[in-house]
């Protein structure tokens, strides 16, 4: 008799679970509604091996544009996948050219890529290379009060956003008060408004230049850039839109477009280009849909984009989200063998080491932070792989100080605030570890960890119901999400509200590896009963 129940009740959890893998209706239209918005079908007919000449040439476009304008970080980004993707195309011949300030590309492979700037004027071209100048200095604020002298789309730019760039510093501006140092909110609190009251006004200003002389696309990128920071966000994906419209390759455009997109827009048409399924990967990826990444970087083989450290990093990324860690390492590996001292995106290949805890590994981890410090003493990244390798020899004391000083040099920098937030929680500091979430979650919403931080704060300092709720942002923010259904069901059985937890395993579609089964199996008895 105790056999037979046994088998029954071994036979309805299994008929629970395979229930649990089929989609519903609403996780079935929600990817719907998410590919409409980058279809790669559409566009895959551009990516092949014939067509890599004009791919490059539209690197080489939209490098000059970043130039003029000063996007430095888009700039070094765009160059360092064209100094890779060119090596495997040596007939491909790239030529530069002079201007007033400074060298840009000229052509490629034949193709001119030479930026227009007939209109340009001399007098024009002395205040460019004047706010270049203190662009390259670092003197922004003096850039955004300097008196506008002359007329036109760089010019106006380069005043713009030195602007944008001077508010978004004061209002991240770590300071050395006594009050900053106790996290309390009010100067914190005067800084935001104040922030946004500056932005309102630079938004209104951009209007007044598109109502009189209408925007060029990097214009619309800036425009669509503040009206996102204060909260517009649906005008502000129209202004990237109407941008990648005008000029496909506009990589500024496309980066952010990707980042703010989900399933609560209408479905927008974009120009089918190559660029579209580069960022569509990003696009998936942030929506948790790593099969729509695969799908869109497969496309790109054969045309040699596989062998440059943004097309590694993305499937490297993909491999992390299904939890083939192995992969991952042998990604990251071929990403230093091609560029020994590369910096960029070593915090994640950081963080995989960190996660697997063999010596060897621990010798690679500490290796890799040795080589972005010869490489880069001053950048936060390098700052953040430190504190990595430290935080894995159990010195949380000494990470904490290193992801400190990374985030004084780059405010903006969200992976460091949700390494901060899980070293203040090791070194039981649960105040901190809130202001590092909270400050996390305004500088990148859409981080599902810094969720489970604010709820790990929460669940260890006796407040399961603010838990839950934080647990269901990151349920909602990250819909696959396992981890974040198991922390939930604990928070619901201390809190004895079962019938919650009953109807959040029938609307979660979760794809499950045998290891969450029996996790989930050992948490969910109470409910299925």
């Amino acid at each position: 008799m105790e056999k037979a129940q046994t088998f029954q009740a071994y036979a309805a959890q299994a008929h629970f679970i395979d229930e649990m893998r089929m989609k519903t209706r609403a996780v079935a239209a929600r990817e719907a509604r998410l590919w409409d918005h980058f279809r790669t079908e559409s566009a895959a007919a551009v990516i092949n091996p014939d067509n890599v000449c004009a791919m490059l040439a539209d690197l080489c476009r939209a490098y000059n544009d970043c130039m003029l304008r000063r996007l430095v970080d888009f700039a070094e980004r765009i160059m360092e996948t064209l100094f890779h993707w060119a090596q495997s195309f040596p007939e491909i011949e790239i030529e530069l050219c002079w201007l007033p300030s400074g060298e840009a590309i000229a052509t490629c492979g034949g193709i001119n890529v030479e930026p227009s700037v007939d209109d340009v004027t001399d007098s024009c071209w002395y205040s460019i290379c004047f706010l270049h100048a203190l662009f390259d200095e670092g003197c922004v604020k003096r850039a955004a009060m300097l008196k506008k002298r002359d007329k036109g789309p760089i010019v106006d730019f380069l005043h713009l956003y030195a602007r944008y760039l001077s508010i978004e510093g004061c209002r991240w501006t770590v300071m050395d008060s006594a009050e900053k140092r106790q996290f309390t909110d009010e100067p914190m609190r005067k800084c935001f408004v104040k922030g946004a009251q500056q932005l309102a006004r630079l938004r209104d200003d951009i209007e007044i230049l598109r109502s009189s002389n209408g925007l060029d696309p990097y214009l619309l990128f800036l425009y669509g850039k503040v009206l996102s920071q204060l909260g517009m966000v649906k005008a502000a994906a129209e202004a990237f839109r109407k941008a990648v419209v005008e000029m496909p390759y506009c990589w500024p455009a496309w980066q952010e477009l990707a980042k703010i997109l989900d399933d609560t827009f209408d479905v927008i048409e974009l120009p089918d280009c190559w660029m579209k399924l580069l960022f569509a990967i990003d696009y998936y990826m942030n929506r948790q849909l790593p099969h729509g990444a695969i799908k869109a970087l497969t496309l790109f083989k054969g045309t040699g984009a596989m062998k440059t450290p943004v097309f590694i990093f993305q499937a490297a990324r993909i491999c992390i989200s299904v939890r083939e860690l192995y992969r991952a390492l042998k990604l990251y590996r071929k990403m230093t063998k091609l560029d020994h001292y590369c910096v960029w995106c070593m915090d994640m290949f950081a963080s995989v080491l960190s996660i697997r805890r063999p010596q060897a590994l621990k010798e690679e981890l500490a290796a890799l932070s040795n080589r972005c410090f010869e490489a880069n003493p001053e950048s936060p990244l390098a700052l953040v792989v430190w504190g990595i390798t430290i935080s894995s020899f159990r010195s949380h004391d000494k990470a904490v100080r290193y992801f400190q000083r990374a985030l004084e040099m780059n405010p903006l920098y969200s992976e460091a605030w949700v390494l901060l937030g899980n070293e203040l929680i090791l070194v039981k500091n649960l105040n901190g570890a809130e202001f590092a979430f909270c400050q996390g979650l305004a500088v990148d919403p859409t981080d599902t960890r810094l969720y489970y931080g604010l709820g790990e704060v929460c669940s260890q300092a006796g407040k399961p119901e603010f838990a839950i709720y934080w647990y269901s942002m990151a349920i909602k923010t990250k819909r696959h999400s396992t981890r974040a259904v198991l922390y939930l069901l604990q928070q619901l059985t201390l809190m004895k509200r079962t019938h919650h937890g009953r109807r959040l395993m029938r609307k979660c579609n979760i794809p499950y590896s045998d290891e969450y089964i029996a996790q989930l199996k050992q948490r969910c008895d109470i409910f299925l009963n």
